[in-house]
């Protein structure tokens, strides 16, 4: 039985291994317009935004650009996190847990498959409407309009931890960044070596303070020297920056608007239990 603060509903699916997903509100710009993406499912006969399983390990930024690609053949960069949403597998014994970002849609096109065999394009405002659960839907649309504008510039800082550096690799691609300043010591050349092999990223061991990197406008790494990168003296003016160390091969991502930070997360290659 149900209590008034969802503590049976809790406990009920505490000792159940939960599915991971994750996927995005894919957005483009078409002339003036911002247009979202939808995909059809012949197997449910539904509309959803795109997403996806997590498979074994992936780390869900990894995950949501993936699905993204196989079910709408985009390339999709990310942006803020929009945050969780759960519910109940159809067959009632496992919760599955969905994670989602705002995510641009920068290149490809798409192609009908197996999974995916129709894609819509339009207004944020009639999503909600075109899915097979317009509240589930229109959460993420509120969440998506309510908060700071879809198209930001990311500055991630990463601290070094050459261990981790192929796992790394794909989530700093996952926000796609062009730049890297200031990663000039052995450790954080290893760190960043796979990332910068299969981006192209334009490197540069000069230094660059976080600030700094945020007036530049252009979607940058800055390699963090120690555990506590941001100090206040290196703080752009007015932004709320994460104030806890940052772990071996973690890395903050700051979402940059018209020159402000408007938005933090923070991301690591491994469980972090945060």
């Amino acid at each position: 039985m149900s209590t008034g603060d969802g503590s049976s509903e809790a406990s009920a699916w505490a000792d159940r291994v939960p599915v991971l997903a994750a996927g995005a509100v894919l957005w483009r710009r078409n002339g003036r317009e911002t247009e979202v993406a939808l995909v059809h499912r012949p197997r449910y006969d539904d509309w959803s935004f795109p997403k996806g399983k997590s498979k074994p390990g992936e780390p869900a930024v990894v995950a949501a650009v993936r699905e993204v690609a196989e079910e709408t053949g985009h390339r999709a960069v990310l942006g803020r996190e929009l945050g969780v949403r759960s519910y109940p597998l159809r067959s009632g014994d496992r919760l599955k847990i969905n994670r989602y970002w705002v995510a641009e849609a920068v290149s490809g096109s798409f192609v009908p498959n197996d999974e995916v065999d129709r894609i819509w394009w339009g207004p944020a405002e009639e999503a909600a409407a075109r899915t097979s659960d317009p509240e589930y839907t229109e959460s993420l649309i509120t969440a998506l309009r309510s908060g700071p504008p879809a198209a930001t510039v990311p500055v991630l800082v990463v601290r070094p931890g050459p261990a981790f550096a192929r796992e790394l690799a794909p989530m700093l691609t996952a926000f796609g960044p062009t730049d890297v300043h200031g990663c000039a010591e052995a450790s954080a050349v290893a760190t960043l070596e796979p990332f910068v092999a299969a981006s192209g990223a334009r490197v540069s061991r000069s230094p660059r303070t976080v600030a700094d990197a945020v007036r530049s406008g252009r979607p940058t790494v800055l390699c963090a020297q120690g555990s506590h990168p941001f100090s206040s003296a290196d703080a752009p003016a007015g932004a709320r920056l994460p104030a806890e160390p940052l772990l071996p091969a973690e890395f903050a991502v700051l979402h940059v608007h018209a020159g402000r930070v408007v938005s933090t997360a923070r991301y690591a290659p491994y469980p972090t239990g945060s």
